[in-house]
């Protein structure tokens, strides 16, 4: 989670993992240093809709 340059992830009060969509800038970081591979990155099929 302290890879994230946006703060996307944090830990909530139950030490679960929490993603925040509108922080991320999709730069690929979590998912290239989860420790345990929990992450997997899917890219847009349609970036203009998202």
């Amino acid at each position: 989670m302290e890879f994230c340059p946006k703060k996307a992830l944090h830990l909530d009060e139950d030490e679960k993992a929490v993603w925040t969509p509108e922080n991320c800038s999709k730069c690929g970081l979590c998912e290239h240093y989860c420790p345990d591979l929990a992450i997997q990155a899917i890219k847009d099929a349609n970036p203009e809709e998202a």
